[in-house]
């Protein structure tokens, strides 16, 4: 295996989970005037909380992905805090 092959693998394991992470922090966004923005609020914390815990656990074994995974979760609880705020201050 080339360094190029091993290369593209490590990126291609990075990318997914980070494009789950966004595809999870902008679902409760598009959703704002909703009339399901608590659920959906509820729904994807659990979720985030959920994915982080089998990411960390199975999938990364190195320190950058563990720190990665651990953003992801971070943004996404704030993120569903920010959609609160904004619902609150637009309706």
């Amino acid at each position: 295996m080339t360094n190029n092959t091993r290369l593209f693998r490590s990126m291609k394991a990075s990318i997914i989970p980070l494009a789950i992470y966004f595809a999870l922090l902008f679902v409760p966004v598009l959703l704002l005037f909703t009339n399901f923005l608590n659920v959906i609020n509820s729904l994807t914390f659990t979720l985030s909380f959920s994915i982080f815990a089998v990411m960390y656990l199975k999938f990364f074994s190195g320190l950058e992905y563990k720190f990665m995974a651990i953003c992801g979760f971070v943004g996404i609880f704030f993120g569903s805090i920010l959609v609160h705020i904004l619902w609150f201050i637009y309706h």
